[in-house]
């Protein structure tokens, strides 16, 4: 077997899940010397630690890790943004490019939710769930879901999968609004899940720092098409109230803010999202990025098909330079 010889640029690649594997599997077979920098201790990202292993078994994602050891990509473990330094570190190592793949990491969260003990977010949920999934203080409880994405759906089955009692999904969008895919939604509700859709929290009542019951109320639109909590019109006379042991929340996450220190003069907007082009681009040359770091959130289909044209794009400006060299 012919045995490459990495000769054509040596990229780093920032974060191991789905765009950054995809990307560096792409420029290894175009015999480019990859680092992937990942925080965690194995690669995989939101594929490994929060996506539940029936949608993802985990053999199929420690093939994709040995396929990309094959490949020659090399993995270093452990190094999150503080240890890695900045974008200009790295150029200062040796590397011709960047593709920052980092992901969301910080979850919003509900002013109305906040410093209650039994109140957690979707990340912390699916990650301690994925690992131990007969957590027995879900076992005949009732779990509010917050929330009408597909992680807000994986959280909810999730729960029901693991003996909780009664699994409620409350979410501002109607059932034909939710951000989710029908086939999650079809899961939901093969496994039980109650939907209280077109619905908003008011008011939680609690005993020593954990709630006991949320009360609530149903929603329409003010505008059409506008899904934005502001836009929300509450329905008077119909109000509920619900009994809970815990409530997740899933209601959207947002990069870390060490993003904007290591990704030092590259353009970020909104909430904390990289600002590309179409070609992955940032506005700091030989600098990429792409999958949720960018789109604020897709699916896993979306951020590897992200990571394959990035490293189009990647060996596209590398050829330029050397060709102006």
């Amino acid at each position: 077997m012919k045995v490459s010889a990495k000769n054509m640029g040596h990229v780093a690649i920032i974060g191991a899940g789905p765009a950054g594997m995809s990307c560096a599997s792409s420029l290894a077979t175009l015999d480019y010397d990859v680092t992937l920098y990942e925080q965690e201790q194995q690669a995989g990202g939101i594929a490994r630690y929060y996506i539940p292993a029936f949608r993802l078994p985990e053999e199929t994602l420690n093939d994709d890790i040995t396929n990309l050891l094959s490949q020659g990509v090399k993995i270093s473990h452990g190094k999150n943004l503080t240890y890695i330094g900045t974008i200009t570190d790295l150029m200062k190592r040796g590397f011709d490019a960047v593709f920052i793949s980092t992901g969301l990491s910080k979850p919003f969260r509900l002013e109305l939710l906040e410093g209650y003990i039994n109140v957690t977010d979707y990340l912390s949920f699916l990650r301690n769930i994925r690992h131990d999934f007969t957590a027995p203080e879900l076992k005949k409880k009732n779990i509010a879901i917050i929330g009408g994405g597909s992680v807000a759906l994986d959280a909810a089955v999730s729960a029901s999968a693991a003996g909780a009692s009664r699994v409620y999904l409350i979410s501002l969008e109607h059932l034909k609004e939710l951000p989710a895919d029908q086939e999650e939604i079809n899961l939901a509700r093969l496994m039980n899940v109650i939907f209280k859709a077109g619905s908003q929290i008011t008011r939680v009542v609690a005993e020593d720092k954990q709630i006991t019951r949320l009360t609530g109320i149903e929603t329409d639109w003010k505008e059409p098409d506008n899904y934005h909590p502001s836009n929300a019109r509450q329905i008077q006379g119909t109000e509920f109230s619900i009994n809970v042991d815990l409530v997740v929340q899933a209601i959207g996450t947002c990069p870390d803010d060490k993003i904007t220190r290591f990704a030092r003069g590259v353009e970020i907007m909104g909430k904390g999202t990289i600002v590309t082009g179409s070609d992955f681009s940032t506005n700091l040359p030989g600098v990429f990025a792409g999958g949720d770091v960018v789109s604020g959130g897709a699916t896993i289909v979306q951020a590897v098909g992200d990571g394959k044209k990035a490293a189009e794009s990647i060996h596209n400006y590398l050829n330029k330079r050397r060709a102006n060299q």
